[in-house]
């Protein structure tokens, strides 16, 4: 019974040194890649938010049109 809690305990205890022995030499790699990652997902923000901004600008012209024009307006003769 106190075996499996024990050999939890080990596995656990052995995850951190795993990751840092595969993380240990790729530290700088690793900092590039999620340094991309941040500026591409800053990117598509961006994009999102000037998108947006040209839909609701559409969308307000399109609701604030003014009124055609009316015809020329025909007074009778008394």
């Amino acid at each position: 019974m106190r075996l499996v809690p024990i050999a939890a305990l080990a596995l656990l205890a052995s995850f951190p040194a795993l990751a840092q022995g595969v993380q240990g030499g790729n530290i700088n790699s690793m900092n590039n890649s999620l340094s991309q990652q941040s500026q591409m997902r800053e990117m598509r923000q961006q994009q999102t938010t000037q998108q947006n901004q040209l839909r609701m600008q559409n969308q307000r012209n399109e609701l604030f049109q003014p009124n055609p024009a009316p015809g020329p307006t025909v007074v009778p003769r008394r």
